[in-house]
C-alpha cells in the first residue's frame, strides 16, 4: 500500500477541519441566517429602493453583504455578485482587473448598474440595485471589452 506524503496529509486535516469549522457555524446560524430581513435596520443607510443608485459602501451595506455567484472572466479578472440581507440590494464587484475594464449588475426587472475601473486601480464596484429576497435573479458581468465578457450566473 503506498504511504501518503505527511504534507499532503497535513493539508487534507487542516481542510476537513477548516470544512467541519464552517458546517458548524452554519448549523448554529440556522435557517434564520438565511431569511431575508423584512424591515429596515438602523445600521445601515438605505433599505430596497432606497438604496437604488447608492454606493454599498457607503451606505454600510457591504457589512453583511455575501457573495451570491462568482466567475472569473478570460482576461483574468474576478467578478462577484453581491448581496446585502441588510439593505436587501445587490451590486456587482471586480477585481484583479485594470483601468478601462468595468463591472456592471442587473437582472429581470432591475434598473443596472455599471463601473468602469479608473487609473490605479485594479478593483471597483457598482452602485445597487434593489433585490429584496437574494432569489431576484441579479447577476453581474465584467468587461474588457464587449466581445471580452463574463457573468455570474443568477443566484
Amino acid at each position: 500500500m503506498p504511504r501518503i506524503p505527511v504534507a499532503w496529509s497535513r493539508r487534507c486535516t487542516a481542510a476537513s477541519a477548516f470544512t467541519l469549522a464552517g458546517l458548524a457555524v452554519l448549523a448554529l446560524a440556522g435557517p434564520a441566517a438565511a431569511r431575508p430581513t423584512t424591515s429596515p435596520r438602523t445600521d445601515v443607510g438605505c433599505f430596497q429602493d432606497s438604496c437604488l443608485g447608492k454606493d454599498p459602501q457607503a451606505m454600510g451595506c457591504d457589512t453583511d453583504a455575501v457573495t451570491g455567484a462568482w466567475t472569473w472572466t478570460r482576461f483574468g479578472a474576478l467578478v462577484e455578485l453581491r448581496w446585502s440581507n441588510a439593505c436587501q440590494a445587490a451590486w456587482g464587484k471586480i477585481s484583479h482587473a485594470r483601468p478601462g475594464d468595468w463591472v456592471g449588475v442587473g437582472g429581470p426587472g432591475k434598473t443596472s448598474a455599471t463601473w468602469t475601473i479608473q487609473d490605479g486601480y485594479t478593483y471597483g464596484w457598482t452602485n445597487m440595485v434593489r433585490d429584496m429576497s437574494y432569489v431576484d435573479k441579479a447577476y453581474a458581468c465584467g468587461f474588457r471589452t464587449a466581445l471580452n465578457s463574463a457573468c455570474t450566473d443568477s443566484y
